[in-house]
């Protein structure tokens, strides 16, 4: 297994807010995006004296995703940008920052983020059907 292999190791499904639209001289929410499967290595989060766990959040609820093919995208109060979300073992997870890993040269080109898990997945009714 080469090294870049290692960069997909396991399998998140995606799942994308709702952007807002303008139609008819107003702001209306639109239709969110299908989920869809990427390949990631997620790994827990680790302390170190450049990394500090976000206020508020416990470490064990962390997860450190490094993505080949996508960049998850964190909230912003500027742009009124919802964090993604993704699905992992059964709990949906929120990106709460990026990195982009791309332009510097290394063997493996990536994106990286913090994400924090925040409750446990219910598969929607109309799915069970």
């Amino acid at each position: 297994m080469g090294y870049k292999s290692l960069l997909e190791t396991q399998t998140i499904t995606v799942i994308q807010p709702a952007i807002e639209i303008f139609q008819d001289m107003e702001w209306v929410e639109g239709i969110a995006p299908d989920p869809f499967d990427i390949k990631v290595n997620l790994q827990p989060f680790r302390m170190s004296p450049r990394r500090v766990v976000p206020e508020g959040y416990r470490i064990e609820d962390l997860v450190l995703v490094i993505s080949k093919s996508y960049k998850l995208k964190s909230s912003s109060v500027y742009t009124k940008q919802t964090a993604d979300r993704f699905i992992y073992r059964e709990y949906i997870y929120e990106v709460l920052s990026e990195q982009d890993w791309t332009d510097y040269g290394m063997s493996t080109d990536h994106f990286a983020c913090l994400a924090v898990k925040k409750e446990p997945y219910r598969v929607p009714l109309e799915d069970l059907e």
